[in-house]
């Protein structure tokens, strides 16, 4: 085998490495540690019918690992600005059969509100903690449905990110001056 290998370029040798282990390289030759997390869940996963859902699933799975974060970031922020939501589970009913059960990484956003129910309408806090950043981690929860902007001091190009949301069913960004 060695001296098969020997003549591969040094990029290919990576890539036989990194199949093998189970991992997938992206265009840009790194690792992505969220496909090869689930590769070895799949490959590790003794129930044919779990297995086949998991494969069959890949996708969604790899959709739901990534807005994690982005949920993740939104309710610590929302926690500590004393803001309300609402968490709701979307597991695919494939999954939730073959495993008997929801599974917390489907848990997603469907309302948000930044206010803050001291500060009255008008409020305005001495610290805003919802940041650009903020918003953009909001702009990437596709479920949501529904957010209320108040006690916030954001600005039309921090809510760009939100704007693009296809799902919500209601806004309220009420004049606060």
């Amino acid at each position: 085998m060695f001296l098969q290998l020997r003549f591969l370029s040094f990029t290919s040798v990576l890539t036989l490495v990194a199949l093998s282990a189970g991992a997938v390289l992206s265009a840009s030759g790194a690792v992505d540690p969220q496909q090869a997390e689930l590769d070895a869940l799949i490959a590790s996963t003794k129930d044919p019918a779990q297995k086949s859902v998991l494969q069959a699933h890949s996708a969604v799975i790899l959709a739901a690992c990534t807005k994690k974060a982005h949920i993740g970031a939104v309710v610590a922020t929302l926690v500590k600005a004393s803001g309300t939501y609402e968490i709701v589970n979307t597991t695919p009913d494939a999954i939730k059969q073959a495993f008997g059960r929801d599974v917390s990484l489907f848990d997603t956003l469907k309302f948000v509100n930044l206010s803050n129910t001291t500060l009255g309408i008008k409020g305005k806090r001495t610290e805003d903690p919802f940041d650009h950043a903020f918003y953009e981690h909001l702009g990437e929860i596709s479920d949501l449905e529904s957010f209320t902007i108040l006690n916030t001091t954001a600005h039309n190009e921090d809510l760009i990110p939100v704007a693009k949301l296809k799902n919500r069913i209601s806004q309220g960004v009420p004049e606060q001056s």
